[in-house]
């Protein structure tokens, strides 16, 4: 046992000795911190973001508008959804749409936000609206708005709506 001890012991010396010595440290980086909190009335689920303005789809607590500039609630909106999960805008047209996943049937509910204090209802978007994973909003022509939505369904689905 005493033969293998001193070669293990001699080469972990020589492991030790011939390692290269540590780097210096980095210069530090300007280092990530929190700009804006904003407390929610329900589980934040998704947000969508302006050059002044988030939108957050909270959950059963419906949605949210701030103003992270100012660091302000805008305005909370609250009675027809059920669970709120994806939140966008369509930021020319100033049209935002939110995501019922559980509403009776799960639809896209859309509401005119020019004035952000106020979002006026719009026309939903009904009818193969179950198991939407994400939504995208681009301006149509003629003044529309086209919604791209995909669904998790046993097939891979893309559906356009024109609004």
């Amino acid at each position: 046992m005493r033969k293998f001890l001193l070669p293990l012991i001699i080469f972990f010396m020589f492991l030790l000795i011939s390692c290269a010595k540590p780097n210096e440290p980095a210069a530090m980086a300007k280092i990530m911190q929190v700009e804006y909190f904003f407390k929610t009335v329900g589980e934040a689920r998704d947000i969508y973001v302006t050059d002044s303005l988030v939108f957050v789809a909270e959950d059963q607590g419906e949605f949210s508008i701030y103003n992270y500039i100012t660091n302000e609630l805008v305005s909370q909106h609250n009675g027809d959804i059920d669970n709120a999960r994806l939140i966008t805008v369509e930021e020319e047209s100033q049209y935002l749409f939110v995501y019922d996943r559980y509403g009776s049937p799960a639809q896209i509910l859309t509401y005119d936000v020019s004035d952000p204090s106020d979002p006026q209802p719009l026309d939903n978007i009904v009818g193969q609206t179950g198991g939407i994973e994400e939504i995208r909003t681009y301006p149509g022509v003629n003044g529309t708005v086209d919604v791209f939505f995909t669904r998790n369904e046993t097939t891979h689905q893309i559906f356009l709506w024109e609004l």
